[in-house]
């Protein structure tokens, strides 16, 4: 059993999406989707304008025929454990006023470690009260984060991103196991793998870098975005037709039976 892969990469120094489908155990019906994506941010020719094109997430969408995911085989599931530890951390300057006699003998004892220490010198008003000093403590915390740049979602999904936001500019997965599948009936009529890279047009950032018509920016930046989608749609799916949505790449891995 073999299977033959179709990649549809119209834009691909921007998007370049691959997929392949391994066979595991032709018996049972058993297999492994591999994928390779790299998202860059590049440059496209529109309507004699030259435009740089950066994508801040997108999706990437698994769609099945014949076939089963095989449950706790996703990559990039993002579990939580079954018990959260917290480290708290507060990095801040702590100015207290202490007695200088109580003070003196809390630093000669250790209890705490001033980073700072100024008497106030001079004589006090009346002989009921006592001289004071100012101890300036600081106290460390820290905080944890964890990222995951191609995340599990539902439905089959994964979210592609990176931390603050930014917009892709690496290698997301190279040849790797997206997940374990299995036949969904005895013998099913199609067995097929579609992957494909979208997008809302809200994060899809575009720069006109190059203007041979001189076009006035403010007036035609939904412009550019709509002849840039409308490109990208043409290509990939034949229609120009606009719903929101932004289709870079599709790969599809199909059985040659």
């Amino acid at each position: 059993m073999s299977f033959r892969s179709y990649n549809d990469n119209p834009l691909a120094d921007i998007v370049d999406l691959q997929s392949v489908l391994d066979v595991g155990d032709p018996q049972n019906g058993a297999y492994t989707l591999k994928a390779e994506l790299a998202i860059f941010p590049g440059e496209v020719a529109v309507d004699q304008m030259i435009i740089k094109v950066s994508l801040r997430q997108v999706t990437l969408g698994l769609r099945l025929d014949g076939l089963d995911v095989v449950q706790g085989t996703r990559y990039g599931v993002d579990l939580v454990p079954e018990v959260i530890e917290t480290r708290t951390a507060v990095d801040q300057e702590i100015v207290t006023s202490v007695e200088a006699v109580v003070a003196t003998k809390a630093i000669a004892e250790g209890e705490i470690t001033p980073l700072l220490q100024q008497a106030k010198l001079g004589a006090t008003r009346d002989k009921s009260r006592t001289d004071k000093s100012t101890a300036t403590l600081r106290q460390k915390s820290e905080r944890r984060t964890t990222h995951h740049p191609v995340r599990a979602m539902g439905n089959n999904n994964w979210r592609v991103s990176e931390p603050s936001d930014s917009e892709l500019d690496h290698h997301y997965l190279n040849d790797t196991p997206l997940c374990e599948l299995r036949h969904n009936s005895v013998n099913p009529n199609r067995i097929a793998t579609t992957l494909a890279v979208s997008t809302p047009a809200r994060q899809v950032t575009t720069t006109v870098l190059k203007d041979d018509k001189l076009l006035r920016l403010s007036h035609n930046k939904e412009r550019v975005l709509a002849i840039l989608v409308a490109k990208a749609l043409n290509k990939v799916s034949g229609s120009a037709e606009y719903n929101g949505e932004v289709t870079f790449s599709t790969s599809t891995a199909e059985y040659e039976g």
